[in-house]
């Protein structure tokens, strides 16, 4: 495998990391935009695998990578319109959007099982330094890349913004009952809830102080307040990170993307953003294009969620409230990308 030609080209993209190696698979642009997620579940442009030892991507990326990219990325709480943002900024011929990269999430696990809070391992920085070098590469120098992470990776966000000098960030986010309305509303999503904050079980305890005897809402409430929590203090720490109102993206589309792209350093002519939010992507499910699904489908949704489980929401409630003073719970996330800040524990 030539090296330089692996670290300057995104057509072999790393999907994993394997004890000591990394996996790499085939894509080309069209690949990239039609996987909606870079996880197990990528359409890659072949079939073909290759196989690289760590330790050679390693020496090869600081003898001759010294300067990081300056990546845009966009941070979430999952279930909140990451994806359907990510897919809205997705534009072929000038940008390249990463959604979810398997091997950035692996980053994120450990670092919450393992050390969060504490100093990062060398193993570990040294494969964030690789992994941010590669996902650096486009095929348009001059456009934006941005990566669109998802829940373990918000507990390496400052390792992120670190790593060059002009690192940008949306974290986007529901309020509280919006949620766990999002969360709670599928056998599904409740299984998420269960894996993903047991994977995350220490991380979640170092934030909040609390993560064990809990019930389902309980849990999905604690999760909501960990990523609160995080977000608050990188939005205290980073002014040029923006928060962004979930709701915002939904009930005005128009309006947020061109922020969204003016922010991420991209010049986007206004009928391209109307026919981004007129055309298919807002008409069906971002995660299953086959489903017709539209915000006033999600509102209806939403409604009729909140009868069933409504006694769920103020169990939830009640265990968030008897935190919010002692978790130091911001009554709003600052610095907001589009529209004023909002209360985080307004009923919806």
């Amino acid at each position: 495998m030539d090296l330089w030609h692996l670290f300057k080209h995104p057509d072999q993209f790393l999907m994993a990391f394997e004890g000591s190696d990394a996996i790499f698979v085939e894509m080309d642009r069209d690949a990239y935009h039609r996987s909606i997620f870079c996880d197990r579940r990528i359409s890659p442009a072949t079939g073909r695998q290759i196989k690289i030892q760590c330790a050679e991507l390693f020496e090869f990326n600081e003898q001759n990578f010294s300067q990081t990219p300056d990546l845009s990325y966009i941070f979430h709480m999952a279930h909140c319109g990451s994806t359907l943002l990510s897919r809205a900024l997705d534009i072929k011929e000038t940008n390249l959007v990463y959604r979810e990269p398997l091997a950035l999430r692996q980053l994120g696990v450990e670092a919450a099982s393992t050390f969060y809070g504490e100093v990062a391992p060398e193993s570990w920085r040294r494969r964030v330094n690789l992994i941010t070098t590669l996902l650096g590469r486009s095929y348009n120098q001059e456009g934006s890349v941005i990566v669109k992470a998802n829940v373990p990776v918000n507990f390496m966000i400052p390792q992120l913004l670190d790593a060059a000098t002009d690192v940008r960030g949306i974290l986007l986010y529901f309020t509280f009952e919006n949620y766990l309305l999002a969360i709670l509303k599928s056998p599904t999503h409740r299984g998420w809830i269960v894996n993903v904050a047991t994977e995350l079980n220490r991380g979640i305890g170092v934030v909040t102080k609390v993560r064990q005897n809990l019930t389902l809402p309980q849990v999905a409430a604690c999760l909501w307040l960990t990523q609160v929590i995080i977000f608050s203090e990188i939005l205290s720490s980073y002014p040029q990170v923006k928060s962004l109102h979930a709701e915002s993206l939904f009930n005005d589309p128009r309006h947020t993307l061109q922020h969204a792209f003016r922010y991420f350093g991209q010049t986007v002519d206004e009928s391209v953003v109307d026919k981004i939010v007129s055309g298919e992507l807002f008409s069906r499910y971002s995660k299953n294009p086959q489903r017709k699904f539209n915000n006033d489908a999600r509102l209806a949704q939403r409604r009729a969620i909140q009868k069933e489980i409504g006694h769920e929401i103020e169990e939830a409630r009640n265990w968030i409230e008897r935190q919010a003073g002692m978790r130091q719970l911001p009554k709003k996330l600052t610095s907001s990308l589009v529209g004023g800040s909002v209360d985080l524990l307004m009923p919806t």
